[in-house]
């Protein structure tokens, strides 16, 4: 998704290097740095699904208005399938990402060694404590999809058929 890359280290940054292996504070640095952009990818991600989901509302919504016949209908199978594909789109990208940050969070416990007593420096991730925020995501976009599928402007009743159902016989 739209994102910016971010290099991991300067390019004439000081590497501090023992043999030809990479020491563990610079090995540590870029595991960290991948991670965080696995995390931004993830929230542009979501944020590019809500602007496409509610531009995909705002044009149904137009089309309804701007044509209140039922010429407009033929295109709520379009808009579903286009709304389904957005949806697949942004459940990959989310779960691609997390998948990602989770081999590399492992990774990183593991580079990262151990203390004294034998605990980890960095703890290896849990799944309930560290997929709440990307759950959460997929619930939503799962929700604004079926929500849209069943209310789905381009589809039913035309407006100036709601508004006679409206109003009130006197």
């Amino acid at each position: 998704m739209a994102g910016t890359t971010k290099q991991a280290l300067p390019p004439d940054a000081d590497l501090p290097v023992t043999g030809e292996r990479l020491g563990v504070d610079v090995h540590c640095q870029i595991l960290a740095d991948f991670m965080r952009e696995r995390v931004t990818a993830t929230y542009d991600a979501f944020k590019t699904y809500v602007a496409m989901v509610s531009t995909l509302i705002g044009g149904s919504v137009a089309l309804r208005l701007q044509f209140p016949d039922r010429a407009v209908e033929r295109y709520a199978y379009a808009a579903d399938a286009v709304a389904i594909l957005m949806w697949l789109v942004v459940m990959i990208a989310i779960v691609d990402n997390y998948r990602s940050w989770w081999m590399l969070r492992i990774r990183y416990s593991e580079v990262a060694g151990m203390d004294d007593k034998g605990a980890r420096i960095v703890p290896r991730p849990r799944f309930f404590g560290s997929a709440r925020v990307q759950s959460m995501m997929l619930v939503i976009a799962t929700a604004t999809l079926i929500l849209f599928m069943l209310f789905n402007p381009l589809r039913g009743a035309a407006p100036d058929q709601i508004q006679q159902n409206l109003t009130v016989p006197a």
